[in-house]
């Protein structure tokens, strides 16, 4: 049986961290997606963030709910040294943070084009992403959670719309390839790769098939291919039934995770109560 999760932003911002996995294991979700970017425990001391993230996991525990994987960084490594440096710092939290909490990835997204610019040499975004991830190494293996490199979209840099450096899977895989550790995976986000189609890069389904055993993490969603909509599965124009049996043919067997824009207001928590039997049936569909 496939194993389902979420991705939990909105219920965290709107109920709490224990409400929203409350919640999720209250609607027939096995787990959890849980986002750790900007996170106020990760500023505390670290013995009180040790503390506050142990509580949680033996409170996910009590409930039967697992935290597959954690979401992190949303930009890597830019051009201001200063800011790279606390970036770094946060990462390692976040790594540290997802170990506890039981997770096996944590996404952490690599430079982007707002920071450098579309015009910038791509040895240099590389370079800068090469520098981040094997500075991580040492915290991923110690913890033993695995540095996941998610497929990126479009962004609008400079009144500019064009597409991110990593919505690029041959980028993607070199940077992934070059990290000298087996703590490390991609993470493919369906609705990143039909909004950059129109740069001749490849469906979600030809994506998969590139990434191969690489592919470690997902995030699940549908689009009309015009914006980061991330919009519940079978409302946008992905062929799922191609995608489901790519993931097939390259031997997934993770957690099939969906990443979703939920609504900050009274309707949340009956949106979620819905969504776990709906998003059940739809992978066992496939």
């Amino acid at each position: 049986m496939k194993l389902i999760s979420i991705s939990t932003g909105a219920p965290q911002s709107i109920f709490g961290d224990r409400e929203a996995l409350r919640l999720l294991s209250e609607s027939s979700f096995d787990g959890a997606d849980f986002l750790l970017n900007r996170h106020e425990a990760l500023s505390l001391p670290e013995e009180e963030m040790i503390r506050y993230f142990s509580e949680l996991r033996s409170y996910a525990d009590s409930i039967g709910l697992r935290i597959f994987m954690t979401h992190g960084l949303l930009a890597g490594y830019g051009r201001d040294e200063e800011q790279n440096k606390l970036t770094f710092e946060n990462a390692k939290r976040q790594l540290i943070a997802s170990g506890i909490l039981g997770a096996e990835y944590c996404v952490l997204h690599s430079a982007r084009a707002y920071q450098w610019g579309y015009d910038a040499d791509i040895k240099d975004v590389q370079d800068a992403n090469f520098r981040l991830y094997t500075a991580l190494i040492p915290t991923a293996e110690e913890t033993g959670v695995s540095l996941c490199l998610e497929s990126l979209g479009r962004t609008k840099v400079n009144e500019v719309i064009g597409p991110e450096f990593h919505a690029d899977p041959a980028l993607l895989i070199a940077d992934h390839d070059v990290l000298p550790t087996e703590k490390k995976g991609i993470c493919l986000d369906t609705d990143h790769c039909i909004c950059v189609m129109d740069y001749d890069y490849p469906d979600p389904a030809e994506t998969v098939r590139l990434f191969g055993s690489r592919l470690k993490a997902l995030h699940l969603c549908d689009s009309d291919g015009r914006a980061n909509y991330h919009t519940r599965p079978g409302s946008g124009i992905i062929d799922w039934p191609a995608l489901f049996r790519a993931l097939d043919e390259a031997g997934y067997s993770g957690v099939y995770n969906f990443e979703l824009n939920l609504p900050k207001d009274d309707s949340l928590e009956n949106t979620i109560r819905g969504l776990g039997s709906y998003l059940r049936e739809f992978v066992s569909k496939y």
